[in-house]
């Protein structure tokens, strides 16, 4: 094998390598994703129902929705920390 084989062939193990860790990065991450998402979709929801019920009660369960909202806040530090972590 001459050297310019032997170059050739290192430079496509080399591309090789690069296309294995970029299907890596780009499932990274998919499932912290996935929790902000269903989060988010909750909260939305939850304010639907808050708003239904302030409407046909008058009154607002304030305690509820503040310990909601600080559930949430709290995953998403920790979420955040995860990542931070990580790098």
């Amino acid at each position: 094998m001459t050297e310019d084989e032997r170059k050739i062939l290192d430079q496509a193990e080399a591309i090789k390598k690069k296309e294995a860790t970029k299907v890596k990065q780009k499932k990274k991450g998919r499932f912290m994703k996935g929790i902000i998402i269903g989060v988010f979709l909750f909260l939305v929801v939850f304010i639907g129902v808050v708003l239904w019920l302030f409407y046909k009660t008058g009154s607002e369960p304030s305690t509820l929705i503040a310990s909601v909202f600080a559930v949430a806040v709290g995953e998403f530090s920790i979420l955040g920390s995860i990542k931070k972590k990580k790098g």
